[in-house]
């Protein structure tokens, strides 16, 4: 079994050095709570596997695999499209590009690990044949109602009792329906789950037995409880806001200013040397077989 501090100094490289050179549009903050939540977890005996829909090239879901422990599994499901609109600055789609960054990180995925297809085609026996039960449910798929409702309903059936759920896009102006599938979700009968942290972007919620114990997490970790905004009731539950402050905010937009340039110049393959190369922080990984079957010609969500 992996030491939660080694897990934690592995997602703390990865938010120093890879991060920003990984294209996506999960803020900082919110990597630190992935990380936090994640490995907090795994020093308090929570076991599972990670989980996200919506993988896009990798930047969050990097942060979930490498909370990995002993035998647990991460799984990637999207809808991975490879058209124009999804094309990076490389000329590389999202299936390619998702593949690249696993190769630069040296992470090794199983080929149960990687699910590329519509969430609306995925069963929570599907996700549980390929990883088993889920502690930390990542959902940033579709926007739409049908989508958000679906995918909502698929991590309930397979989380832990003590699991996580983390909402993207929970308070955009641009997808109001994440916010109405989510909460018709909530105020539905027998529902367990309940929220307790809030960002600009995501809404995480978990079961109500077990939300004063992740608050405590965040409030005990000094890095996090200075970005505590305030306390609001939702749905009469004690939910904490968090914001960047302002260093953290100017620091993240240059660096992801200055990580945008570096992606101008072509990510040359395995092995290629020159002044293209770019200066990567290899992440700790597991020993897992690694080759092209790590890649399976079909897989899941979006």
């Amino acid at each position: 079994m992996r030491d939660y501090k080694q897990i934690k100094k592995s997602m703390n490289r990865y938010l120093r050095f890879n991060f920003h050179r990984t294209e996506g549009l999960i803020a900082r903050l919110d990597g630190m709570l992935f990380r936090e939540l994640v490995t907090g977890q795994t020093k308090h005996g929570i076991r599972g596997s990670l989980t996200e829909i919506g993988v896009h090239y990798g930047r969050s879901f990097f942060l979930l695999a490498l909370g990995r422990s002993g035998s647990e599994k991460a799984l990637a499901v999207d809808l991975f499209e490879d058209d124009q609109l999804h094309t990076n600055r490389q000329g590389i789609g999202r299936f390619g590009g998702f593949r690249e960054n696993c190769r630069r990180y040296r992470l090794d995925l199983s080929e149960s690990e990687i699910l590329k297809g519509s969430s609306l085609e995925v069963s929570a026996e599907e996700i549980r044949r390929r990883v088993g039960e889920v502690r930390f449910f990542s959902i940033d798929g579709g926007h739409m109602y049908k989508h958000v409702a679906n995918d909502l309903r698929l991590a309930e059936k397979v989380l832990t009792a003590d699991g996580i759920i983390c909402l993207d896009d929970m308070f955009s102006a641009l997808w109001p329906e994440v916010a109405i599938a989510t909460f018709d979700w909530l105020r539905g009968p027998g529902n367990r789950f309940v929220p307790f942290l809030a960002t600009k972007d995501k809404l995480y919620l978990c079961d109500s037995r077990y939300a004063s114990f992740y608050l405590a997490m965040v409030q005990d970790e000094k890095e996090l409880s200075s970005r505590v905004f305030r306390s609001i009731s939702l749905l009469s539950w004690k939910t904490l806001v968090l914001l960047p402050s302002f260093r953290s905010r100017v620091v993240d937009r240059v660096a992801a200013s200055l990580f945008s340039l570096g992606r101008l110049t072509r990510i040359p393959r395995s092995g290629s040397k020159g002044p293209g190369t770019p200066l990567v922080e290899p992440l700790a990984t597991h020993s897992r077989p690694r080759g092209p079957s790590a890649y399976p010609k079909s897989a899941g969500l979006a």
